[in-house]
C-alpha cells in the first residue's frame, strides 16, 4: 500500500518540480530582457538625451571661436592704436623739430637785419652794415622789402637806423638823406658809404 501511494505521487512531485523550474527560468528572462526591451521600446528617448550635449558642446564650441575672434581682433585694433600712437609722436616730433628750426631762422633772420642798437654793432660777426632808413620814403620800403625776401649770408649784419632818430649817428657818418649805407666795424668807425642799392646782391657787392 505504502508503495502505491509513493509511486502515485512521485508523477505528482516530478510535475510540481517541472513546474517550478519553468517558473523559474521564466522569471530569469524576464529579468534579463526587461532592460534590452525598454531600450528597444524608447529609441526616441536615447537620441533625445545625447541631443542636448551635442548642442551644449557645438554651442560652447561656436563661443570659443566667438571668443578668439575677438580677442584677435582686440590686439588687432591695440597695435593699430599703437602704430598710430606712433606716428603721432613721429609728427608730432618733425613738426617741433620744425618749429625750432623755422625760430632759429627767424632769430637768426632778426639779427641778420634788425633795428639798430650799439650792443649789436659791438657783438656782430663779420661785416657790419647801417642801413639809414625812414618808414615814409618809399625808396627806403622798397629795399626793405627786397632785403626781407632775400636770404642773408650768415656773415653779414645788416642793421636799420632810423632816419628821423638817429641824428647822432647822421652827424658822425655824415648822412644826409635816406637809403644811405655806411659799412661799420665792431667799434663804430666807418669803413666805407655809399648810396642806394636795388637788391642784397648789390649790398654785398659794395662790402669791404
Amino acid at each position: 500500500m505504502k508503495n502505491t501511494k509513493i509511486l502515485i505521487l512521485l508523477p505528482v512531485l516530478a510535475i510540481s518540480a517541472l513546474l517550478l523550474w519553468s517558473c523559474s527560468l521564466q522569471k530569469e528572462k524576464e529579468v534579463v530582457e526587461t532592460p534590452a526591451a525598454i531600450v528597444n521600446d524608447n529609441p526616441q528617448d536615447i537620441s533625445n538625451t545625447s541631443m542636448p550635449v551635442k548642442e551644449e558642446m557645438e554651442k560652447k564650441k561656436m563661443m570659443d571661436v566667438t571668443e578668439s575672434e575677438e580677442m584677435a581682433e582686440k590686439e588687432k585694433n591695440e597695435m593699430t592704436s599703437e602704430e598710430n600712437m606712433k606716428d603721432d609722436m613721429k609728427t608730432e616730433d618733425k613738426s617741433n623739430e620744425t618749429e625750432v628750426i623755422q625760430s632759429d631762422k627767424m632769430l637768426t633772420k632778426k639779427w641778420e637785419y634788425s633795428a639798430y642798437s650799439s650792443d649789436k654793432v659791438t657783438n656782430a660777426e663779420g661785416k657790419i652794415v647801417l642801413f639809414f632808413h625812414a618808414d615814409w620814403c618809399p625808396a627806403c620800403e622798397a629795399i626793405d622789402k627786397k632785403v626781407n625776401n632775400e636770404e642773408i649770408p650768415e656773415w653779414v649784419t645788416i642793421l636799420k637806423v632810423n632816419y628821423d632818430n638817429e641824428t647822432e649817428l647822421k652827424k658822425k657818418y655824415g648822412v644826409t638823406t635816406q637809403t644811405t649805407f655806411v659799412q661799420v666795424d665792431n667799434e663804430g668807425n666807418k669803413i666805407t658809404k655809399w648810396f642806394w642799392a636795388r637788391s642784397l646782391d648789390e649790398i654785398i657787392q659794395k662790402l669791404k
